[in-house]
């Protein structure tokens, strides 16, 4: 009964490791993708628990497995883009459900196809359903689909050239892919032809039903359309010819300037004489002009001036005691960074004006010669359009009649269409038949190869199942013997082990002797246990004076640090005092500007206020000359009218009139306009030529400013370099000097050692760490050495 039992134990055994079904292979698969929750769990750690759950022992399945999860999951973003796709292009014969299963043949079939054969390929997809897989298939396995659909989305994500032989490594196994699409498609056509039969055969006992008779529409007949009517072309515009222009002055205008340059010449030659110049006696009387231009200048200035009532005064924190604000070391270190800084920014910015200091002459004339050429661009372009304009409409026209002329064409080509139409219409009806008979004579053709088909489909089945079988009985057999040989192996072991515990063991006790022998192994260092004792002892008061001359060291490391801070303190006071300096001085020079500047406005506002005063003088004046002027052509008009109302004709001449009147008024009207407008840009050129010159003049101004500024400030900067320099020669003297103390202690404290006793003894007893060969008396790493060696670099920085 043992035997049996035994026997049966190792049957379930070797069973359990036979490796699984493909079918159920890559269900596995596929459930240790879909059931993944990288929120909880990590990937490693969900294949390791759905393996166990599973009780997976074969190694290559788990292998296989593991492979397909980490692959699926670092190629998560690329697969991604091929399932979308294929889920868009296929929503009408894929189930989404099914998604994952395609994510994991995706992953085989673009990374893992030549590692794994198509022949394994071949045997996992023929685990799934074919109507599914052949879908799969032809989308993947397509260059079109791959360049067109996926290419572009993959280099956005990968490389050009691993793209580029992704696309080709799966390109290369079109012809076997398209062997067993083949087969797949057979499949499929079998099993429809299956169902169809199964369809047949269960509607056969139910009787015949009687087709469906297709009749047409009885639809009317639309009438035709009216032509639309010809638009008419309305008749060219005919304009007057511009009347012909004689080119330079007329008589007229001849015989005027003549005279005019005679009358100048007579008054020039009547007042030659000086003794003929006339002289006002006004103007050798006293006047008092000034005095009256600058009582109204002041009375201006006083208007134009606003009185903004008083402000508070600033507190004066100068008569206020001072208050020490004590710093800490980190605060200390921040502004001494913090004034460095400033200072390289203030170096890099003078530096920068040198080299790219320059005018602006230059950038003036391409200004101009690039708004001339705007300008005959602009003229050039306005003149194009009006051209374009006019061919635009001359086109139009000519357009319009040949619509007409096509619409008509057209109308006369679409009769002729519709009579061929007509005719194709019915040598296509007869075709259609012809070939509706040809495929139901393929159909009852193809009905006697099905059972050969068949036949041939359960044959290939048969084989590839004993072929299977095979293959299972020969892997247990194989597993059976490494497991025996394993178990061996394992024995041989065991009886090993036991056989040295069962050694006896022989226990070695310590023997007291004399402490003042050595042990005689011939070692350079060898020494008794009495010696030992003293050298240790003397080891630990070495030690203990120092670490008393690594105290006193750190306190000088700190007494140096305290100076440092001390002088980095003084500087900043320094820089804090010189800084309060500069910004009174500015506050000084910006009160003095505001000053220069509101004694300018009032000056300028001043000149605007008398020439206001003559501008609205001249108004008046120029108002009062054309009141009395309206006011005598008004006394003349009335006359007139008067004078004509008393016939017909005196009517028609006063209407004559009022139509001459109003014409000069309009005329009056445009020259006042004309006039207003020049004057409006003259005052706009002044103020152009006016802020043009403030402009350059606050440029100079600012540029001054700026060289003296810049002056001081490399003056500033070189008794800071050569404060600088000082201050780095007495630090480095310093450093020498210490670490010339620093050596002279160490001899001290170490001194020479004595015959038979080196560091090597001093290392192996804990007192003294062991050296290699050529090493200093102190560790690079030692307190001392460490502590010196981050100060000096601390001062550096």
């Amino acid at each position: 009964m043992s035997t049996i039992t035994a026997t049966t134990t190792a049957t379930q055994a070797a069973l359990a490791l036979l490796p699984m079904e493909p079918g159920k292979l890559m269900a596995r698969a596929e459930e240790m993708y879909t059931t993944f929750n990288p929120g909880r769990v990590t990937v490693d750690a969900h294949a390791d628990e759905r393996l166990l759950k599973w009780k997976v022992r074969n190694e290559e399945d788990a292998v296989f497995l593991r492979q397909v999860f980490y692959g699926c999951m670092r190629y998560k973003r690329l697969i991604g883009i091929l399932i979308s796709a294929f889920m868009h292009h296929n929503a009408g014969t894929v189930l989404r459900g099914d998604a994952d299963m395609y994510v994991v043949y995706t992953y085989l079939a673009l990374m893992r196809l030549e590692e794994l054969g198509f022949g394994q390929f071949r045997q996992l997809v023929d685990a799934q359903e074919p109507q599914k897989m052949l879908v799969f298939l032809g989308y993947v396995f397509n260059e079109h689909n791959l360049v067109e659909y996926m290419k572009g989305e993959w280099l956005k994500v990968y490389d050009v050239p691993w793209v580029d032989n992704l696309v080709a490594s799966v390109l290369v196994w079109l012809p076997e892919v398209e062997a067993l699409m083949s087969k797949q498609e057979d499949k499929v056509y079998m099993a429809r032809r299956a169902e169809d039969e199964e369809a047949n055969a269960s509607g056969a006992g139910k009787g015949t039903s009687k087709g469906t008779a297709f009749a047409p529409f009885n639809l009317s007949v639309s009438k035709p359309l009216p032509l639309p009517a010809p638009d008419l072309v309305p008749d060219p515009v005919r304009v007057k010819p511009v009347p012909r222009r004689r080119e330079g002055p007329t008589p007229e205008e001849v015989a005027i300037a003549e005279a005019r340059e005679e009358n100048r010449r007579r008054i020039t030659e009547q007042y030659a004489d000086p003794g003929l110049v006339f002289r006002l006696r006004s103007d050798e009387r006293p006047m008092n002009m000034d005095r009256v231009r600058a009582e109204v200048e002041s009375e201006l200035a006083r208007v134009a001036t606003f009185a903004l009532p008083p402000s508070k005064p600033a507190p004066r924190f100068a008569d206020q005691p001072k208050r020490e604000v004590k710093l800490n070391v980190a605060a200390i270190m921040r502004e001494d960074a913090l004034y460095k800084k400033k200072q390289q920014e203030e170096a890099r910015m003078v530096e920068k004006f040198e080299t790219e200091l320059r005018d602006d002459s230059e950038f003036t004339r391409w200004q101009t010669s690039m708004k001339a050429k705007d300008d005959e661009a602009r003229r050039v372009k306005v003149e194009q359009t009006k051209q374009e304009m006019e061919e635009a409409f001359k086109a139009a026209l000519r357009a319009k009649v040949d619509r007409v002329d096509a619409n008509a064409k057209l109308a006369e080509h679409m009769k002729v269409e519709a009579r061929e139409m007509e005719s194709r219409r019915g040598e296509e009806t007869v075709a259609l038949e012809e070939e509706n008979r040809r495929k139901r004579e393929k159909v009852v053709a193809d009905k006697a190869g099905i059972e050969r088909a068949q036949e041939r489909l359960q044959q290939e089945r048969r084989g590839a199942a004993e072929l299977r079988a095979q293959e299972r009985t020969e892997m247990a057999l194989r597993l059976s013997e490494d497991r025996a040989a394993e178990q061996q192996r394992k024995a041989e072991l065991v009886r090993q082990l036991r056989a040295l515990e069962a050694v006896p063991k022989t226990a070695v006790k310590d023997a007291t002797g004399d402490q003042s022998t050595t042990a005689g192994l011939g070692l350079l260092e060898d020494m008794s246990l009495a010696e030992l004792k003293e050298r240790l002892i003397i080891a630990k008061r070495r030690a203990a004076e120092e670490q008393e001359d690594r105290r006193g060291l750190i306190n000088r490391a700190k007494r140096d640090k305290d100076a440092l801070l001390a002088e980095k303190m003084a500087n900043i006071n320094r820089i804090r005092s010189l800084a309060g300096a500069q910004a009174t001085q500015r506050r000084i020079e910006t009160a003095e500007d505001i000053a220069a500047a509101a004694a300018a406005l009032a000056s300028k506002n001043a000149r605007k206020a008398a020439a206001l005063a003559t501008r609205v003088a001249a108004v008046h004046a120029a108002q009062a000359a054309e009141s009395a002027r309206l006011e005598a052509e008004l006394r003349g008009v009335t006359f007139q009218q008067e004078r004509l109302a008393s016939s017909k004709e005196l009517l028609d001449e006063r209407k004559k009139l009022d139509l001459d009147k109003g014409f000069a008024r309009t005329d009056r009207q445009r020259a006042d306009t004309r006039r207003r407008e020049q004057e409006a840009a003259s005052a706009a050129v002044a103020h152009k030529n006016r802020t043009i010159k403030t402009n350059l003049k606050e440029d100079q101004r600012g540029k001054s400013s700026f060289m003296r500024a810049y002056d001081d400030k490399l003056r500033a900067a070189a008794a800071r370099d050569q404060a600088a320099q000082h201050h780095d020669a007495a630090y480095k003297r310093g450093l020498v000097e210490t670490e010339h103390d620093r050596a002279d202690d160490m001899r001290t404290t170490l001194g020479p050692f004595k015959a038979g006793v080196g560091r090597g003894g001093l290392a192996r007893t804990g007192t003294l760490p062991l050296q290699p060969l050529g090493s200093s008396s102190i560790s690079p790493r030692s307190p001392r050495a460490t502590f010196a060696q981050e100060e000096a670099e601390g001062r550096r920085h």
